[in-house]
């Protein structure tokens, strides 16, 4: 679909929420008919408080996840487990010297461009979001966000820059979209996401995708207990069918690939339930949805392992990462996040996301926990720091905190913020969390870009 050249209210610079999805649909530049219904649809629960914690774990959560699967992405699971045997920890990374720490990819970069740029601004503004992204070098790009920043650099605007794609790079960096709308849910959140999908991916199935993950997010951080398998298909499946409606889609690979045509959220569930139903294993059921970085492979997995494992949040991350063909990105990283949620972090990991890592590029993890404080309707009743206390910690006492809590979760998020920051560019940072530090680090190889997101199907 072609946005209407003549239609001077199209993509306005600095528009924002509704406004700016009206906009958009006068102009047909947006490639969904969104209904009207869903702005008198309001999510989360009324009257639940968000905590500090649970925000700061959703968000470190997405670094995690990323981080414990990028060095083995792509890997069938049979040959990843011939090879590495279960993984449950970080493996040796060659962007690190070799050394066994958490090194984010692009899924964390954007996620966390994204959250900058909420603090910058408040809200999702189109124009100024995918300019973000175009300013700056993204490691291991996909094929959808690489044509929409190549796009915008070449002079598009954002509402014509984004491909009309199935790709699962959008959903990567959804979670961040919550945090405005944390002191009062509204339906100004549906807006966002679907701004916030459509600079990259500008496609009916995508945005009614990240609308369904949104929804469910806003609920799992004011639950007390994970919820039952089914939950997890009615929540996502709700909202979702609200924005794709019935649009016509197909599997690119898997057996269902020649079998299925109709909308993604359909998909979803009739898959996902009879995975339950029959008790299939996560990597049985991966098996036949392909599982790698297609929405109609990613949505089962993500709400298979879920459903089957969310009582149980280090199996869960731990499936995603050994039992997935595209472990590093959307599945350990929207899992390791939606647990998080769900529940807070340890107390040591929840130490070191409160204060700056002063390691080379470890400021990044100064960006969740910002967010946090600025957003949380719960943020005043945190913990105050000792008088004398410092607004930083060294790296080993950072580390050395970490360890004498003896937690997983505690160690993959502190060895994270301390380590994990030392992604590696052409002599500079491309991970500080304020991005105004550019400091060397010529010991660090270049990280080539690596296609992780594949072509949407024709």
């Amino acid at each position: 679909m072609t946005p209407n050249p003549d239609s001077p209210s199209v993509g306005r610079p600095g528009s924002i929420g509704w406004a700016a999805v009206a906009e958009l649909a006068v102009g047909n530049g947006l490639r969904c008919a969104v209904p009207a219904e869903l702005r008198q649809v309001h999510p989360g629960v009324p009257g639940r408080v968000v905590t500090a914690d649970r925000v700061r774990g959703m968000l470190l959560g997405l670094a995690i996840g990323d981080a414990l699967g990028n060095t083995t992405e792509g890997q069938l699971p049979a040959a990843r487990r011939r090879r590495y045997g279960e993984i449950r920890d970080y493996l040796p990374n060659r962007y690190a010297d070799g050394r066994p720490v958490g090194v984010p990819s692009d899924d964390t970069q954007l996620a966390f461009w994204t959250i900058e740029h909420l603090l910058d601004h408040g809200r999702v503004k189109p124009d100024a979001l995918i300019a973000l992204f175009a300013s700056r070098q993204i490691f291991g790009i996909g094929r959808s966000v690489a044509a929409a920043v190549r796009n915008v650099r070449g002079g598009a605007p954002w509402y014509e820059a984004a491909p009309e794609s199935l790709g699962n790079g959008a959903l990567m960096r959804i979670a961040p979209i919550l945090l405005p709308h944390l002191r009062t849910m509204s339906s100004e959140l549906w807006a966002d996401a679907i701004l916030a999908t459509a600079v990259t991916h500008n496609d009916c199935s995508t945005i009614g995708t990240s609308v369904g993950f949104v929804a469910l997010l806003a609920d799992l951080l004011t639950m007390d207990r994970a919820p039952h398998p089914t939950w997890w298909i009615d929540r996502f499946v709700l909202s979702a069918r609200a924005v794709e409606g019935e649009r016509q889609a197909r599997p690119r690979g898997g057996i269902h690939a020649d079998r299925y045509v109709g909308p993604l959220w359909r998909y979803v569930d009739e898959q996902v339930r009879e995975a339950l139903a029959r008790d299939r294993s996560v990597l049985d059921a991966a098996e036949d949805w392909y599982s790698g970085a297609h929405l109609f492979e990613t949505l089962p997995t993500v709400l298979h392992i879920l459903a089957r494992h969310a009582h149980d949040p280090e199996e869960a991350i731990v499936r995603a990462v050994n039992d997935t063909k595209d472990n590093d990105g959307l599945r350990p990283r929207i899992i390791r996040a939606t647990r998080s949620a769900l529940r807070r972090l340890p107390p040591a990991a929840a130490a070191s996301a409160r204060s700056p890592i002063t390691s080379v590029n470890g400021a990044i993890f100064s960006r969740p926990a910002t967010a946090a404080t600025s957003w949380s309707t719960a943020s005043a009743k945190m913990r105050p720091r000792s008088p004398g206390s410092s607004t930083e910690t060294s790296p080993e006492a950072s580390s050395f905190a970490t360890r004498s809590q003896g937690t997983r979760s505690a160690r993959l998020a502190n060895r994270s913020a301390v380590e994990g920051g030392r992604a590696v560019g052409r002599g500079r940072s491309h991970f500080d969390g304020d991005f105004r530090t550019r400091r060397r680090l010529n010991a660090i190889k270049f990280r080539r870009p690596r296609a992780i997101e594949p072509p949407p199907r024709e």
